[in-house]
């Protein structure tokens, strides 16, 4: 108690339960009413899991009755009342102090009592409710040294036998209660880990070297029936009387009881889905009439009909940690594990796992191979590297358990962090399409229990996923749309229970939105439409400059065709009279239709679409070169710009500048009669010049046939915004044409 200790009583405060607690200043204790005195806890306990404190400020129960001590030292939480498993110290009756060996075995016996083994200590006894008693079997044991203590079995007479180190025996009879230790050559002197009796009487025991050696109950003999090299961790006896035995690096073995022989082998070498993960096993029982389980590196199931091997589903390895130490089946289905996670228990119909650890009262998880129980009242017991754990599953499994709602503890978006309180009020969570990196942080506010946490983001996920340790849903990328995300957690039946909604919404970029999307198409349209208004105002300007030169054309043709109808009439009346004049008219009449003819083929030529090319427009002016020089033989110099040839010129501009060109020369080779004339052809930025000179020239004649030409030159140049100049003196002569281009 508090005797002799100085302390300040506080308060006391009653919780739900009826109990009374005190706190204050170095007292924290509970009333015990049944005593009449108080249960102390002091501070600064050796355990891992202790309280520290000088001064209690408060207590606080919570809904699922865990007790909050407010301390000056921290702020701790524990549950005393669902406490359910039971650790139970290795001691004497007679001693108050706790040994700390490994718990190897435990053993029920007939009479109720159950036996611990130790390695080191020997041999404790305890009665039901695990209080240590004194036992004469216990007591003859020890005096006989079987302190290293690593198997023991009750056969049905009675006799315990019990597997020691170095190959020792030791067999207390117990109708003689007389305990005898024998050292049969067969085990070589190596240690005996495991023993279990099958369904004819016959022990079958498995050393530290991998020797199975078999106790015939009939001749009381021992026989070795296999070597199998390695450490043999469990020998498990099946309801059809088949000998199983796990080895650490060797496989698992099926053995036919009556005679010895290998019926199975199960390893890490084989075809897929017939092969255990390791090469090696520390248990195995049978579930059902077809099922095996196997310790191997998580829980493998072996389907013994199929002979096929699955593994149990869930994390890695299927299970928080796959190395497990014992197997033990309750009443209800449920498989019970010791691993370095704590204690599991998975239901394989129901597919449900479930861990404990330190939080549930486990104070350790360091479980010795091969030292599982179950006991007559369904209760189980497992050995630790210090104690014994005991716990009975019917308390801690609920067949029908509602899961607690999940809650929301936190959203971020984009690692930054948002009050979730104010995304409550909102009917839905809107982002923009920049934030689309969020991390929802899940809890379901319980600290005495652990339920798995799933969720579904409706619309992106199609199944529940699992939230994991960290209990958040991590989402790198949301694209653009509506979403409805959902948490729950499961029950005892698999189902999902009250589920948490969260609506959520990713705006798109605008240049992702239905309304660019119709501003963009109705752009196109629009282009479409200003393309075909260019397209047929195109078609329309050459059909109007194919009109207009057509109605040059037609005048022109008009025009000569009169004047040679008038010459033909007067050359007919002339005939007769004065034949030399008749000849005059008859070579005006060919000239003229001379001419005609050539205007028609500079026209047809110049609406021909093929002769839109620059270089077929200079071919067209070298031909009517060669033509005026082979007509008046004269020398005619040609000078054209390289870069002429990229030029583009319509078929308007293409026409007039022909018609230019060939009254120029005209009006220069043929009615000046020049001896050399110059041609050039230049590009100055957008412009095409055009010059035609000579320098052996007098000056123009004001004749009605030249001063006709440079009308004509002026009109068409108009007509096409050219500028044109023309000049003579004593010097020479020249044309001067500048288009735009």
């Amino acid at each position: 108690g508090m005797k002799g200790r100085y302390f300040e009583l506080q308060g006391i405060t009653e919780f739900s339960d009826g109990s009374l607690w005190m706190g204050g200043v170095n007292i924290f204790a509970r009333v015990n009413a049944a005593a009449t005195g108080i249960e102390p806890i002091f501070s600064n306990a050796s355990e891992e899991y202790s309280i520290r404190y000088d001064y209690i400020f408060s207590l606080f129960e919570d809904r699922e009755k865990n007790m909050w001590v407010c301390t000056n030292k921290g702020l701790f939480w524990f549950n005393p009342g669902a406490q359910l498993f039971k650790t139970v110290t290795i001691r004497t009756a007679d001693r108050d102090s706790a040994y700390n060996p490994d718990v190897t075995d435990v053993l029920e016996t007939a009479d109720g009592k159950l036996l611990v083994s130790t390695w080191g200590n020997g041999i404790f006894a305890y009665d039901q409710q695990f209080n240590p008693i004194h036992s004469d079997y216990t007591d003859r044991s020890n005096t006989l040294g079987e302190g290293m203590a690593w198997c023991m079995i009750q056969r049905p007479n009675g006799d315990i036998w019990k597997g020691i180190q170095d190959g020792h025996l030791f067999i207390y009879y117990a109708e003689l209660r007389k305990t005898k230790k024998i050292h049969p050559d067969v085990f070589e002197n190596s240690t005996i880990r495991q023993m279990e009796q099958d369904k004819k009487g016959n022990i079958w025991l498995g050393t530290n070297r991998g020797n199975i050696v078999k106790w015939e109950a009939a001749t009381g003999s021992f026989v070795l029936q296999h070597r199998f090299k390695a450490i043999i961790g469990r020998i498990y006896v099946d309801p059809a009387n088949h000998v199983w035995v796990c080895t650490d690096r060797n496989g698992v073995y099926k053995l036919n009881a009556d005679d010895g022989k290998i019926e199975a082998r199960y390893g890490d070498i084989g075809e897929t889905g017939n092969t255990l993960r390791i090469n090696g096993a520390a248990d195995v029982i049978q579930y059902n009439d077809t099922l095996v389980m196997i310790a191997a590196d998580g829980l493998a199931i072996l389907n013994t009909r199929t002979q096929q091997i699955s593994y149990t589903p869930g994390q890695k390895n299927g299970l928080p940690l796959p190395h497990i130490t014992n197997l033990v089946k309750d009443g209800e289905g449920y498989v019970w594990m010791t691993t370095a996670a704590g204690i599991l228990s998975y239901h394989p119909g129901r597919k449900k796992l479930s861990r404990y650890n330190a939080l549930d009262g486990i104070p350790t998880n360091s479980f010795s191979v091969a030292s599982s129980v179950i006991l007559k009242d369904g209760r189980i017991g497992v050995g630790t590297n210090h104690e014994l754990i005991v716990f009975d599953p019917a308390l801690i499994t609920v067949a029908d358990y509602v899961p607690p709602q999940v809650q929301v503890s936190g959203f971020a978006v984009m690692n930054r962090s948002l009050n979730y309180d104010s995304l409550q009020q909102l009917s839905q969570v809107s982002l923009q399409h920049h934030e689309h990196s969020i991390t929802i942080h899940l809890s379901t506010l319980t600290f005495q229990n652990v339920y798995e946490i799933y969720y579904r983001m409706e619309g992106l996920d199609k199944d529940w996923v699992a939230a994991g340790n960290a209990n958040q849903a991590t989402f790198n990328y949301l694209p653009a749309g509506s979403y409805n995300f959902s948490a729950a957690c499961r029950d005892a039946d698999g189902k999902m229970g009250d589920i948490t909604s969260i609506k959520l919404r990713v705006f798109a970029p605008f240049w992702q939105t239905w309304w660019f999307y119709s501003m963009v198409a109705l752009l196109i349209i629009a282009l479409i439409f200003m393309a075909d208004r260019i397209r047929l105002r195109n078609i329309y300007r050459e059909q109007q400059i194919r009109s207009g030169i057509a109605a040059n054309l037609h005048e022109e043709v008009n025009t000569t065709l009169q004047n040679i109808n008038v010459l033909s009439e007067i050359a007919g009346f002339k005939a007769d009279e004065n034949p030399e004049q008749s000849k005059g008219f008859i070579y005006d009449i060919k000239q003229k239709s001379r001419n005609m003819v050539v205007a028609m083929g500079d026209v047809l030529w110049s609406i021909d679409p093929v002769n839109d090319d620059m270089n077929k427009t200079i071919n067209r002016m070298t031909e009517h070169i060669e033509s005026f020089r082979s007509r008046y033989q004269a020398g005619i110099e040609v000078r054209i710009d390289p870069t002429i040839k990229n030029t583009k010129l319509d078929m308007n501009m293409r026409h007039e500048l022909m018609v230019i060109f060939k009254l120029a020369l005209t009006n220069l080779v043929e009615i000046l009669q020049s001896p050399h004339t110059v041609v050039q052809l230049d590009r100055a930025k957008k412009s095409l010049i055009l010059n035609i000179y000579s320098t052996q020239t007098t000056a123009l004649k004001s004749t009605h046939l030249s001063s006709k030409n440079i009308n004509e030159m002026k009109k068409r140049a108009a007509n096409i915004n050219a500028t044109l100049d023309v000049q003579s003196d004593e010097a020479g002569a020249y044309v001067l044409l500048i288009m735009k281009v």
